[in-house]
């Protein structure tokens, strides 16, 4: 579940993206069938997800940031954080190394910007 909705707020997973069946997903991620289904059936109330009858599984659009409190829309945002966090530490990046990769990228971003103006 956590995988799922941080995907969505990453942009991993998008609109409309199709999830892979009921059974497919319990087999990739080796869990019973009957615990996809009350995950599916818990981010569907969330609405991370939507189900259509007979044609699938699919993301949901993530909500407008306008008329969201702060900590709705800060919390996508701290656990993609905290998964890049995780990761710079199994690939065995300094504090430092990490600020010098987050520096690299934002300064890639504000050209990007720049260049789409």
């Amino acid at each position: 579940m956590e995988q799922i909705s941080e995907y969505r707020h990453a942009g991993v997973l998008k609109e409309g993206d199709k999830l892979p069946s009921i059974r497919a997903m319990a087999k990739q991620v080796a869990v019973n069938p009957g615990t996809v289904v009350k995950a599916y059936q818990e981010l569907e109330h969330d609405g991370v997800i939507f189900s259509q009858h007979g044609k699938g599984v699919f993301v949901a659009a993530l909500p407008d940031a306008e008329g969201m409190s702060k900590e709705e829309r800060e919390r996508p945002v701290r656990e993609a954080i905290e998964q890049v966090l995780l990761l710079s530490r199994r690939m065995g990046l300094s504090d430092e190394g990490l600020e010098h990769l987050w520096n690299d990228e934002r300064a890639r971003g504000k050209q990007d910007e720049k260049e789409s103006i």
